[in-house]
């Protein structure tokens, strides 16, 4: 892995770069017997530093020590002294042995010593220092130490250094135009080191300088399978812009997203691709424009090409008091309180994080909307703040991105992509493309407006179109039959996609919807049906100065009820429709609330919907009468609290919901609450009798059985009952297969893996990998970020430093915003482990020393 230059060793040696030994010139190797290499090794690993006599018997025979090993130590300690005499010796003190020798007789020393000179070299004497460093090595280090397939913790450290100093290396001979010698170099380590990302930066420029530009894109799009593969993450920002310099474009997205509606995006291409490019130079911008103009659809393109985290908080029918939550929501930040409260908490998370943030339809909020967009950009240098409004926002750093009428190409070919959509077999002849074109120039060539021209020419023909109104959108209303137009406004209780029978059972219309879709009034595909956004806007006036909008809300509201009571699977899928009827609810009908909120407390808790369970929480420090009484209501808040961490909270609504409890389910809602908000405070007792209280409940189903004994799992781990842990665990993963509940297998398989982590850290590494590919694939995405944060503990105990240190800062950014103390305890003890290995220094991943800055972290002094 390292190089294959020699170089002469003059004098005293000890050698611990390859199997361990002792150099004396002329003398060659003084050390052959196995024992005594060990015994030289382990001693060795901590120069000049006391080695406890268990240590170094347990190093040179393992499980099986000779009947007498004080002894036989001293005798093997004996041997190794007369080789060392007289340049260096073996000595006692009340701590352990010791190897006295100088320094810079030890050639792992030497070899650090020589990369921390390069560091403050210039490139031609860096080249000098990093090749005699490099030339030290004459194989894995310190082999003799290496136990159950792992390194020891100073070889994996040594290891690491190598690596980076062969990166280095490389580094300095591209500055001084030595590209081919850096490519051969990094074609090999990259191969030997498949998931380092700066030494695949290095390859691609590399192999780029040397007019192999296809094989260094190969290179990025190799490394982008193997991290997708071994980790589910794309490769980091850094390494994309590299690939976007050589290539001259954009990578394909690693992390698709599914785009935002079934129709064809038209028209646009020019002001993605601009808007793309100040999303990555700019920290504000705003999308201004006419309602109608393309503006939620423009940004909603933006985000399969923008590598980064990335949120929409829609804000069309916010209050000014929830748009901060609203875009906690849509970042995922755990955030509870006051709109101050909750952008402070925002401004905490996101403080170290780069990330995307949309805020939509911000014209009825302004005043909020600059406020939250002030704060946040002053506080997070890695957020960038999209905002769409009719418009600007009026802050001093806006760039303000004009989204103006489509151009007259751009128009027609919009206009005949949605017709030819409808009618495939309809032609336009030269007569007709003119007709065309005087209709959409009289209408504006908004892009709405032209959709609506479109369905209906279609549906019509062109003379259907023949006089055109600017405003297309009321012209397409009033066309309507009255029935029509009361549908219109009653599908405005819709925040979202839905199908025709969740039209028919809310509105009580099950075929109308489409005849709106005849009328461009909704757009559908596959998923169903959705209002354009300047549509939703006008039907929601209409609605509110309607009598029936109450009933209908009400209705929407008892329709999510009764789906998730029937399907709970669809909860996550109904999470807009869920948190609207909450709202509603909450406000006009708290017994309903308190219904829904409940059965939503029974689901599973290993997904993060922060405007769900703002409600939730809301509505259980209500003090409403409907809902004092109402323990699953009681106990849906707690775990809200719980997850918010607001562990006051959180206790005292799960006891109220426990001592209103009659039924199975509410006894095991209001006891699993006290058992996590107990283990995640350290109350390792307290949790377990909590646990098996929620055990010897009768009649609670094999889903909640399963997560019982998974959390019993991971609680006999910290106790040291690991048979107890692996049994729980095995029982937990039996009983969710048999539920067939996707999420509480992913939780059983991550209890189950930390546990076998214990006992076999490769088997442990591989269980939790598959652990956190079943959580993301089930979406439970807590217990994917645990098992992230685990596995990378695991990782470093491997020695997979590139790997550890990746999930680490994943890891570090979810811990932020999810706010948990358990997760954070893992991440940052992760970093640390890390930055041990890893060392000081350049030697330490840059994003991994963010982490450590922004949490105070040190490296562990010994494993």
């Amino acid at each position: 892995m390292m190089s294959h230059v020699s170089h002469r060793l003059s004098g005293f040696v000890v050698r611990v770069l390859g199997p361990a030994g002792v150099h004396r010139r002329g003398a060659g190797d003084l050390v052959r017997d196995g024992h005594l290499r060990t015994l030289l090794a382990a001693l060795a690993a901590h120069a000049n530093e006391p080695v406890g006599e268990a240590e170094l018997v347990a190093a040179v025979w393992g499980d099986t020590p000779p009947a007498n090993p004080r002894d036989s130590l001293e005798t093997r300690l004996s041997r190794l002294r007369s080789v060392l005499a007289p340049e260096a010796e073996v000595g006692w003190t009340e701590h352990g042995y010791v190897l006295r020798v100088d320094p810079g007789r030890v050639d792992a020393t030497r070899f650090e010593r020589l990369v921390g000179q390069a560091r403050a070299a210039s490139p031609q004497r860096a080249v000098r220092l990093l090749v005699r460093a490099l030339a030290l090595w004459r194989g894995p280090a310190l082999p003799e130490l290496r136990r159950a397939g792992l390194d020891h913790p100073r070889a994996r450290r040594l290891t690491e250094l190598g690596t980076r100093a062969v990166e280095d290396l490389a580094e300095h001979e591209l500055r001084l135009g030595r590209h081919e010698a850096a490519a051969t170099r990094l074609l090999e380590a990259f191969a030997a080191n498949p998931l380092r990302e700066r030494m695949c930066a290095l390859t691609m420029w590399a192999l780029h300088s040397c007019g192999r530009t296809a094989e260094a894109l190969a290179q990025y799009e190799l490394l982008r399978t193997r991290l997708a593969t071994a980790l589910g993450v794309p490769p980091s920002l850094e390494c994309g812009a590299v690939y976007r310099r050589i290539a001259g474009q954009a990578p394909e997205p690693a992390r698709p997203r599914p785009r935002p509606s079934g129709t064809t995006f038209v028209g646009r291409d020019d002001e993605l691709r601009r808007l793309a490019t100040l999303v990555e130079r700019d920290r504000l911008i705003s999308l201004i424009g006419p309602g109608g103009s393309g503006k939620t659809r423009l940004a909603r393109e933006l985000l399969p090409t923008v590598d980064l985290p990335a949120g929409i908080a829609e804000l069309a029918t916010a209050e000014p008091g929830e748009v901060a939550t609203r875009a906690a929501a849509a970042l995922g930040v755990h955030a509870y309180g006051t709109g101050d409260d909750v952008t402070a908490a925002l401004a905490e998370a996101l403080a170290a994080e780069r990330a995307l943030l949309v805020l939509d339809g911000c014209e009825h909020v302004l005043t909020a909307v600059r406020a939250l967009a002030k704060r946040l950009t002053a506080a997070c240098p890695g957020l960038t703040v999209l905002a769409t409004s009719r418009v600007r926002l009026g802050l001093g750093a806006e760039r303000a991105f004009p989204v103006v009428p489509l151009d007259a190409a751009g128009a027609e070919e919009l206009f005949l992509d949605r017709v030819r959509a409808r009618t495939p077999e309809l032609t336009l002849g030269p007569r007709d493309a003119a007709a065309v074109r005087y209709v959409l120039n009289a209408a504006e060539r908004l892009p709405l407006t032209v959709e609506v021209a479109a369905a209906h020419a279609a549906a019509g023909g062109l003379g259907a179109i023949a006089h055109l109104p600017k405003d297309v959108v009321g012209w397409a209303f009033e066309s309507l039959p009255p029935p029509g137009r009361d549908l219109v406004a009653a599908l405005a209780v819709f925040p979202g996609w839905f199908d025709a029978s969740a039209a028919g059972a809310v509105t009580g219309s099950p075929d109308g919807t489409a005849q709106l879709a005849t009328a461009g009034l909704l757009t559908v595909d596959e998923s169903g049906y959705r209002m354009p956004e300047f549509v939703h806007q006008f039907a929601e006036r209409v609605l509110s100065h309607s009598a029936s909008e109450q009933k209908l809300r009400e209705q929407h509201a008892r329709w999510v009820l009764d789906t998730i009571m029937a399907e709970p699977g669809r909860a996550g899928q109904l999470r807009r429709d869920v948190a609207a009827a909450l709202r509603w609810s909450c406000a006009e009908d708290p017994a309903l609330a308190a219904e829904l909120s409940g059965r939503l407390g029974l689901l599973p808790h290993y997904a993060s919907d922060v405007d769900v369970l703002t409600w939730r929480l809301r509505l259980g420090l209500s003090g409403a009468a409907d809902v004092a009484e109402h323990s699953l209501a009681l106990g849906s808040a707690a775990r809200a609290a719980f997850h918010f961490g607001r562990i006051i909270d959180a206790l005292a609504l799960a006891e109220r919901a426990r001592a209103r409890a009659t039924t199975a389910a509410e006894h095991y809602l209001a006891l699993h609450t006290q058992a996590v908000v107990h283990a995640e405070a350290g109350e390792q007792a307290r949790a377990l009798a909590t646990c098996r209280k929620m055990l010897a409940l009768d009649g609670i189903s094999p889903a909640w059985q399963a997560e019982a004994h998974a959390e019993l799992a991971l609680l006999s781990i910290t106790g040291g009952d690991l048979d107890g842990a692996l049994g729980a665990a095995a029982t937990a993963r039996l009983l969710a297969e048999q539920a067939r509940a996707p999420q509480h297998a992913a939780f059983a398989r991550y209890a189950e893996a930390e546990a076998l982590a214990v006992r076999d850290v490769v088997a442990g590494a591989d269980a939790l990998h598959e652990a956190r590919t079943r959580a993301r694939s089930a979406g439970a995405t807590l217990v994917a970020l645990r098992a992230g944060a685990g596995l990378a503990t695991v990782l470093v105990r491997l020695g997979r430093l590139p790997e550890a240190a990746k999930l680490v800062v994943e890891a570090a950014a979810q811990a932020r915003r999810t706010r948990s103390p358990a997760l954070l305890h893992r991440v940052t003890s992760a970093a640390s482990a890390v930055l041990s290995v890893a060392g000081e220094g350049g030697a330490v991943p840059a994003p991994v020393e963010e982490v450590a800055r922004a949490y105070g972290i040190r490296p562990l002094r010994r494993e």
